[in-house]
């Protein structure tokens, strides 16, 4: 399963609008700026790399907020397909 944020267009990194379902969802910092590197398809290592220089955290700090955000993500997607 991949993710695509296709149909999804960032607010000031604070908002994300659902083209496809016509919904406004407020978001954390560190949502939106994952968000948006996927939409870019940037690879998961230079998402974390990115993300621990942006908020001057530790690089274990980051892969481990990353990586949870993922998983919430995937987790998410897997019971809408169920």
């Amino acid at each position: 399963m991949s993710l695509e944020f296709k149909n999804v267009r960032l607010i000031e990194d604070c908002m994300i609008f659902d083209e496809a379902t016509g919904k406004f969802h407020r978001v954390s910092k560190t949502a939106a700026f994952i968000i948006g590197h996927l939409k870019v398809q940037t690879s998961v290592p230079d998402i974390i790399e990115a993300y621990a220089f942006k908020f001057s955290i530790p690089i274990t700090i980051a892969a481990r907020d990353v990586e949870l955000f993922l998983n919430d993500i995937f987790e998410e997607k897997k019971n809408e397909a169920a």
